[in-house]
């Protein structure tokens, strides 16, 4: 069964042209354009490239793909997602200001608050049982 596409062909010449996607991405999405609706692993089957999953929910993020259905995959015999083209233009992708490394400090400065917090909690019931 073929879901019926939504895709316009306007968008998608758009989108080619234009520079909208980073190259990746657009390779991914002018893949699924051409083959779609497809799943991930077919997807990476047919580009023999890896990695489609993380460009796919960067693409649905975007608003250009979107999870159609799901079916039982040609590559992996699992029912997972099937993914197609929106004709939309893309969202701007939204990428961490921050380094990996001060997400990391941050995220390490709130758990000792945290931690600290449980220590303090222990102390007052320890003096208050």
């Amino acid at each position: 069964m073929t879901v019926p596409r939504k895709t316009s062909i306007q968008a998608y010449q758009q989108i080619k042209n234009s520079g909208l996607l980073a190259k990746r991405r657009l390779e991914v999405y002018s893949w699924l354009f051409d083959h779609g609706p497809a799943t991930a692993s077919e997807i990476e089957n047919g580009m023999k490239r890896r990695h489609a999953n993380k460009r796919l929910s960067e693409l649905r993020d975007q608003g250009v793909v979107e999870e159609v259905g799901q079916k039982i995959c040609m590559v992996s015999g699992y029912e997972v997602i099937l993914w197609d083209v929106t004709g939309l233009l893309p969202k701007p992708f939204k990428k961490s200001s921050q380094t990996k490394s001060s997400r990391l400090e941050a995220e390490n400065r709130r758990l000792k608050g945290l931690l600290q917090q449980a220590l303090d909690l222990i102390e007052h019931l320890k003096r208050t049982a």
